[in-house]
């Protein structure tokens, strides 16, 4: 293992989760959102989509269990997913979600890895390459700088995962312009989601770079294409 560990804080960087619980049903708005993910983009290598869901509206959550059915219904087991959030208390309410989406989907056990305040993943050797098996979830700054120190755990992260989720998509665009660049410039296939409560901006630079990312139209609750914000939060 790779784990190295903060004084302060007494989690552990790597969780192991198997079914063994129950679940409540999405909710028909949230279903909107998973139905529309997997036709326009799960479904596609190398796919882009922004979802837009109000604050409240469980999109951690839609997203997780949309991820996971895809993963258990294509069979690509164990997965190498990624999230990407640039606040702790985003990152740690990922983890939790994920922990209570997978100890009902799962069919084996899946690894969660806390990639964030110094934490590290194990790389397993797979084929010639390095690879992370289950769920990493990044701190932004430590993905970010670490990658660009070319530290073996960061590349694998990037250049190795088949779905990357990146929360808060409308912060630090720069940085998820230059993330969708590498993935193509390393001929990645992996599908890059992001996620947003409020995509519109000010700048109108920023929104060219969103709709770069992201070109097709957003994945909302609301089945139609997309009018104004007003009509997602009314869903």
């Amino acid at each position: 293992s790779f784990s190295i560990r903060g004084g302060a804080d007494n989690r552990t960087s790597q969780e192991i989760v198997q079914s063994s619980k129950s679940l409540p049903d999405l909710v028909e708005f949230q279903q909107t959102v998973k139905t529309t993910l997997t036709e326009r983009c799960l479904h596609i290598p190398g796919g882009r989509g922004l979802v837009v869901m109000p604050t409240g509206s469980g999109k951690t959550r839609t997203m997780i269990e949309s991820v996971l059915d895809w993963i258990i219904e294509s069979q690509d087991w164990p997965p190498n997913i990624v999230w990407v959030a640039d606040r702790e208390e985003l990152q740690e309410q990922a983890i939790q979600s994920m922990k209570q989406v997978a100890e009902v989907l799962c069919p084996i056990e899946l690894n969660l890895w806390r990639y964030w305040d110094g934490n590290d993943c194990e790389l397993i050797e797979e084929d010639g390459e390095l690879v992370i098996h289950g769920i990493v979830v990044c701190g932004k700054q430590q993905l970010h700088s670490r990658y660009t120190k070319d530290d073996p755990v960061a590349r694998a992260i990037v250049a190795n995962s088949n779905i990357i989720i990146v929360d808060e998509a409308h912060r630090n665009l720069e940085w998820i312009s230059s993330l969708d660049t590498e993935l193509k410039s390393l001929g990645s296939s992996a599908t890059m989601i992001g996620l947003s409560a409020t995509p519109f901006r000010r700048e109108p630079k920023e929104n060219v770079i969103l709709d770069g990312v992201f070109p097709n139209h957003p994945i909302t609750p609301v089945d139609r294409l997309l009018v104004n914000y007003e009509d997602i939060k009314e869903a």
